[in-house]
């Protein structure tokens, strides 16, 4: 190791070149993760560093982030690195979160940085350093981050450029790599939609059989009190399949009125289902409505749009009831945005679904329209996902807003049947 540096303009060059040299490297392979080792080797030599870094930053419950350490390479090849994680609020850095979010760069001396952040730097033997934030998909991804060991050069405004430009690089690759992903899964999904509907076909006659034989079983038969349990037993997991069943056929089987929809009226078909779901007083659990929208009537499939109102009323009413109850707020509205000058004006129907129950953590929320992600004990992960399928087939959109202790808020949004 070496207490040289090279000039700034001559490393400006050279960072630049490496980003090419990266570029084309994760270009060859979508799986940046493999080859990020060789990535930040090529970016510290090309900047006469000692020491690259990248942490990916995921955010958790209140406010706090984890900072995964997941790649590192060091001049002076300490071998076996092993991926590690721990929250920022172990940390003294929580004001550099906000200078990342805003895009922007940290650069400067370890000796002028606060006391406790100096002293963790001391420790570590750094002087100097440079760290530069990475965005995927417009949102916070990580950072990367340079550390001088032996003196405390300055890093000038073109290297600084350079290196953004070079975190811009790494964080497009992640971005490729999360697309890639997800062309693959829509694949997978697209072959298992096929074989799920022929075998749920299937496996729902068979379940229909059993079901009727159970029934005529129980009312033939003569049927000791062990064996009448017996068959309510089979009944009920038969009953149980069929509903899942139904619920996989929803997930992966087309619309039949997909092309044939009709006017909805939606404060209709709210009431009708509010009815319906009304719990018991020995529940602790309300409904309240506030249904202010005047333009009600959406163009629409009526059986799907029944399936959204009833998942989603009947997912906040359940989760209040393991949170002791609560209140669950049907609100809807109107809205009109801005429109552009050659394209007429359109209006929307605002639904809502608010719960005061247990909320949801950030990380169950970015999952939760996944097929069979669920948090239940006994859940198959299907109603949610299939609640989004429903309201993009008539046109809508569906948002989820979550505060863990608070409770929870589904917002779809409908244009108004002309």
């Amino acid at each position: 190791m070496t207490t040289s540096h090279l000039p700034p303009l001559t490393r400006e060059r050279a960072i630049l070149e490496a980003a090419n040299e990266i570029a084309q490297l994760l270009l060859r392979n979508v799986n940046w993760e493999s080859v990020i080792q060789d990535v930040l080797r090529i970016l510290a030599q090309a900047s006469d560093a000692d020491r690259a870094v990248l942490h990916h930053q995921t955010p958790l419950e209140n406010d706090d982030w984890m900072i995964h350490v997941v790649g590192e390479w060091a001049a002076d090849g300490e071998p076996n690195f092993e991926p590690s994680e721990f929250p920022l609020s172990s940390t003294p850095f929580r004001d550099w979160l906000d200078v990342y979010l805003r895009n922007e760069p940290i650069v400067t001396p370890v000796a002028q940085l606060p006391p406790a952040q100096r002293d963790i730097y001391v420790n570590s033997g750094i002087k100097s350093f440079a760290s530069i934030p990475i965005f995927v998909n417009n949102a916070l991804w990580g950072d990367l981050a340079l550390n001088d060991y032996y003196d405390a050069r300055p890093w000038d405004s073109g290297e600084i450029e350079s290196l953004k430009f070079t975190g811009a690089v790494v964080g497009a690759a992640v971005e490729y790599s999360q697309l890639q992903t997800k062309l693959e899964k829509s694949a997978q999904l697209k072959n298992f939609g096929h074989l799920s509907a022929s075998i749920s076909h299937d496996f729902r006659h068979i379940l229909s059989k059993i079901s009727m034989e159970a029934d005529v079983l129980e009312h033939t038969a003569e049927l000791s009190e062990r064996d009448q349990t017996f068959l309510e037993r089979i009944k009920i997991a038969a009953a149980t399949g069929s509903e899942l069943t139904q619920q996989l056929l929803s997930l992966v089987a087309t619309d039949p009125d997909a092309e044939n929809k009709t006017a909805v009226d939606m404060h209709h078909l709210l009431l009708n289902n509010i009815k319906l779901l009304e719990p018991k007083p020995s529940t602790n659990i309300e409904i309240q409505t506030t249904l202010n929208a005047v333009a009600t009537k959406i163009l629409g499939s009526a059986a799907r749009l029944q399936q959204v109102v009833m998942n989603l009323m009947i997912n906040a009413i359940e989760a209040m009831g393991e949170n002791g109850g609560g209140a669950l707020t049907v609100r809807t509205s109107n809205s009109s945005p801005t429109a552009h000058a050659s394209t007429p004006p359109i209006t929307y129907l605002v639904v809502e679904f608010e719960d005061n129950g247990p909320g949801m953590p950030r990380d169950v929320q970015r999952q939760i329209f996944d097929p069979f992600f669920t948090t239940k004990a006994e859940g198959h992960g299907l109603g949610l996902s299939a609640t989004r399928r429903f309201v993009l087939e008539n046109s809508g959109t569906i948002a989820v807003s979550s505060v863990l202790g608070k409770g929870t808020n589904f917002t779809l949004t409908f244009p108004i049947a002309l």
